[in-house]
C-alpha cells in the first residue's frame, strides 16, 4: 500500500467530507471532490477492463479464433513467449540477427550498453532473458520467421 503524508491525508479527508456532504472544495479552480471521484471510478473501470479483457482474449485464443499479434503480445508478452522458444526457434532468431547485421541482442553493432549488456538493469538489479529483449525490440520477428508461440 502507498504511504501518504499527513498533508495529503488531511486533504483527502476534507475532500471526502465535502463530497459526501454535497459541498465542494476547490483549489485553483479544481474541484477536489470531483477529481477524487473520477480517480476512484477510472481506477475501478481500468481494473475491470484489464481483467475482463484478458479473460475475453483467452476465450478467443482457446476457441482458435483469429486475434491480432498485438493483442496476443498483450496477453502473452515477450517474457512469456521467450520462455516457450525452442532451441530451433532461438537458432532462427540468432540467424535472423546475423543476417540483419545486428549485434547479439538485435541492436545496431556500434551501440554501447551501460554495464556491458542491455539485459541487466543496474537500477532495479533485474536481468531479463536475451530473447525477451529481442522480442521486445523486434515485435514482428516471430511472424517474419514463422515461429508460432
Amino acid at each position: 500500500m502507498m504511504k501518504l503524508n499527513s498533508k495529503i491525508k488531511i486533504i483527502l479527508v476534507l475532500s471526502l467530507i465535502f463530497l459526501v456532504g454535497g459541498c465542494s472544495l476547490k483549489v485553483n479552480d479544481v474541484d477536489i471532490g470531483q477529481k477524487i471521484g473520477e480517480i476512484v471510478i477510472w481506477s475501478r473501470v481500468s481494473n475491470w477492463f484489464a481483467g475482463k479483457g484478458r479473460e475475453r482474449a483467452r476465450e478467443i485464443l482457446n476457441k482458435g479464433e483469429e486475434m491480432s499479434e498485438n493483442a496476443v503480445n498483450q496477453i502473452y508478452g515477450p517474457a512469456e513467449i521467450s520462455k516457450k522458444l525452442t532451441a530451433e526457434d532461438k537458432a532462427k532468431i540468432d540467424g535472423w540477427i546475423i543476417g540483419q547485421g545486428l549485434n547479439e541482442y538485435g541492436d545496431q553493432k556500434d551501440i554501447a550498453y551501460a554495464g556491458g549488456t542491455p539485459l541487466f538493469n543496474e537500477v532495479t538489479g533485474e536481468t531479463i532473458d536475451k530473447y525477451e529483449y529481442i522480442l521486445t525490440k523486434h515485435s514482428g520477428i516471430l511472424k517474419e520467421l514463422n515461429i508460432n508461440k
